[in-house]
């Protein structure tokens, strides 16, 4: 079982995250909405670039929301898949988003510099986190900050 990072793009723009091909700002400020607002696609599919050549079915998915935010989603790849249609033959990760362990990064992202020492940015959508990465930031959602 791998584990895998997804970094949304630092200045935003459109991409479809779910099947149907809507568009949505894919930043962390809208990702961060979605979530507040329960608005989020139900499972999420996101376009991907690399990656999906070793990603696989339970695999888990931390979303890096860019160096200024820090990681601030979790869930589990559910599919990987290439999109088969006249507009789109370009693969994508379908996952199921951990929304209480989610709600818990966003209220307390796992700084971005502790993902910086791991793994160089700017990176492709989808890139293999280091089993001493997904360690630290399990622990830092298990802790108290209190």
């Amino acid at each position: 079982m791998g584990t895998w990072l997804y970094a949304l793009g630092e200045r935003g723009g459109y991409r479809d995250f779910d099947r149907q091909g809507t568009r949505w700002d894919v930043s962390a400020e809208a990702f961060k909405r979605l979530i507040q607002e329960d608005r989020y696609p139900k499972p999420m599919d996101w376009a991907i670039h690399s990656g999906f050549r070793k990603a696989d079915q339970g695999d888990e998915l931390y979303v890096y929301g860019g160096k200024n935010v820090g990681v601030i989603g979790k869930g589990v790849i559910r599919d990987v898949y290439q999109r088969a249609t006249e507009e789109d033959d370009r693969w994508a990760v379908r996952w199921d988003l951990d929304a209480e362990r989610t709600r818990t990064l966003l209220a307390r992202p796992f700084p971005a510099n502790e993902v910086l020492g791991w793994i160089r940015m700017p990176v492709p959508a989808l890139v293999p986190v280091p089993t001493e990465l997904a360690e630290r930031i399990d622990e830092w959602l298990r802790s108290d900050p209190s």
